[in-house]
């Protein structure tokens, strides 16, 4: 049998350069996610507390971002907390690159302010200053002579407190003390020493007795 030399050497270059020109491609694929990925954690927001937390979270953020670009800049409802003392829910979408969550938001007992420093705060409508959803834990004083009307005042209080920082109330719900209501814009909002005494806080409070899951959403 004959057998070409000539032809099967081209054969074989011609099988080398395919093997390298996909090699090459596979590089420079990898080359682009590692640069797009890199990009992305560049821009992510940072929060570094170990009690606080946002959502979407870190990992979420990321995997949105590489199926639709850009998302980070229009996150929905993005929101941050601590654990055991409330949160921020930031309405609409929110451009969350670049922001450094341990600076601009932080809770205390009954109280959250975001962008403590008034230099560093945003105009109106830009960053985290902007209208948000805000629940706090409030811890009240636990009593088995907590009845119903009681109760009522808690949350009538809790409206007036509302209503004297220049935002709304919406609820208050006594089975797990949170307070929750809506801001235009930021500043500091939360209690006072002297709302605490006027509300009695100590302790989170289980006296709801059999009230319905409603009742304080119309004081």
């Amino acid at each position: 049998m004959d057998f070409d030399v000539g032809s099967f050497d081209s054969q074989l270059v011609r099988q080398s350069q395919l093997k390298k020109r996909r090699i090459s491609l596979n590089n420079v694929g990898s080359s682009s996610s590692c640069q797009v990925l890199s990009k992305i954690n560049a821009c992510l927001p940072t929060l570094r507390s170990s009690d606080y937390f946002m959502e979407p979270c870190l990992s979420e953020l990321v995997t949105r971002e590489l199926i639709d670009p850009g998302y980070c800049c229009r996150v929905k409802d993005f929101t941050v907390g601590r654990l055991g003392y409330g949160r921020v829910k930031f309405i609409g979408e929110t451009d969350v690159r670049w922001l450094d969550l341990d600076q601009i938001i932080k809770f205390s007992r009954h109280e959250v302010v975001v962008y403590e420093e008034e230099d560093a705060k945003p105009v109106v409508g830009q960053g985290l200053n902007k209208a948000a959803e805000v629940t706090l834990t409030l811890q009240i004083r636990t009593s088995t002579d907590f009845g119903e009307g009681q109760l009522r005042e808690v949350a009538r209080k809790l409206r007036h407190c509302t209503e004297r920082q220049g935002a709304c109330f919406i609820s208050f719900d006594p089975s797990n003390g949170e307070w929750k209501f809506l801001v235009h814009h930021f500043s500091r909002f939360g209690l006072t020493e002297d709302d605490e005494e006027d509300i009695t806080m100590d302790d989170a409070t289980r006296s709801t007795r059999s009230l319905g899951d409603e009742w304080w959403r119309g004081f």
